[in-house]
């Protein structure tokens, strides 16, 4: 759920620009306010009737989840990836997470995605983080060799010049993001 704010009329501010790049200016003013206020923060309301505390996590959209929750529109695709603390040459790929300790944020499509290896035989040891922010902390403190993670909240810690990390691996394929 996005803060209450208003798209700016990027017609009004540019008169002389085509269709295609007003919606280009909306799209990406849109997904802007999706990284910094939806993507991946649970989100606490408080039932006035009870007074019952709730957490509402926000997620990507899967076939699965669709038939639990109801989903917006698309607005991006991201791709699974990971990180490792930069000049690591242990894992060069992710090939090489077998018998590594490898840091997700669980409920996460990345977290799936490492159960589903563990099932096809892969020796990877998962370490689950409420938070993705602890997932980095623990690579950064040696208690976890890597983070398995969307592209879009990796892109955060990977994109100083002077980051701690660096990426060794992202998927082919992506996954529509949306909002639950």
């Amino acid at each position: 759920m996005a803060k209450p704010y208003k798209i700016p009329d990027f017609r009004k501010m540019y008169p002389e620009a085509s269709e295609e790049v007003i919606s280009v200016l909306r799209t990406s003013e849109r997904k802007m306010q999706y990284q910094e206020y939806d993507l991946k923060r649970a989100r606490n309301i408080v039932d006035p009737k009870t007074g019952e505390k709730m957490t509402i996590p926000s997620r990507e959209d899967s076939y699965e989840r669709l038939q639990e929750m109801d989903f917006s529109s698309k607005y991006f695709t991201a791709k699974q990836i990971v990180v490792v603390k930069k000049g690591n040459k242990a894992i060069p790929d992710k090939d090489s997470l077998a018998g590594k300790k490898i840091g997700v944020q669980t409920g996460t499509t990345a977290h799936d995605a490492l159960q589903k290896m563990q099932e096809e035989g892969v020796d990877v040891e998962i370490l689950p983080y409420e938070k993705i922010t602890q997932c980095f902390d623990d690579v950064s403190l040696g208690r976890a060799d890597a983070v398995y993670v969307d592209s879009v909240v990796a892109a955060y810690y990977l994109a100083d010049d002077d980051s701690k990390f660096q990426s060794v691996w992202k998927s082919d394929e992506g996954e529509p993001m949306g909002v639950c």
